[in-house]
């Protein structure tokens, strides 16, 4: 063999062996892009998911905000049905009283305590305060009337 083919079959083995090495260099950056692609495919997945479940609370909660305006719809008409028969209490007991032209202890109580819901709870005034000042100039009698308040 001469000096020129081991010379030639040295080159074509250090060839080899790099060409090996650079082959399976790169089939580890093959394989780590690989990884790193289906990393990135996942968190597009789980992106994907979080948008979703995004669209779906943004949706419950335009749900529950819609539902408090209407609750709160009805609770404005229950306070003012509440005042409506608070304030025709007042004025009813407060006119029985003042007819009768006496009013007991405890029937001025009870009516004391429905006015100052009325009044102070509800911010009633007009029509309930008119009759209910007219009742506290009547005189009050000693022991319970005869009035129906008795029978409550």
């Amino acid at each position: 063999m001469t000096a020129e083919s081991v010379l030639g079959i040295l080159l074509a083995a250090l060839f080899a062996y790099i060409s090996g090495r650079l082959q399976a260099k790169a089939s580890k950056q093959d394989a780590d892009i690989d990884r790193r692609e289906a990393k990135l495919q996942e968190l597009f997945a789980n992106v994907e998911i979080l948008l979703q479940y995004h669209d779906e609370m943004a949706n419950k909660i335009q749900a529950m905000d819609e539902r408090i305006q209407e609750l709160e719809r009805q609770m404005a008409r229950v306070i003012k049905g509440g005042l409506s028969l608070l304030r025709n209490d007042v004025i009813r007991a407060c006119s029985e009283a003042i007819d009768k032209g006496e009013i007991s202890i405890a029937e001025r109580s009870r009516i004391t305590e429905m006015y100052k819901i009325y009044h102070d709870e509800f911010s009633g005034n007009g029509e309930g305060e008119y009759y209910y000042n007219a009742m506290l100039e009547i005189p009050v009698v000693d022991g319970h009337s005869s009035s129906k308040w008795r029978d409550i």
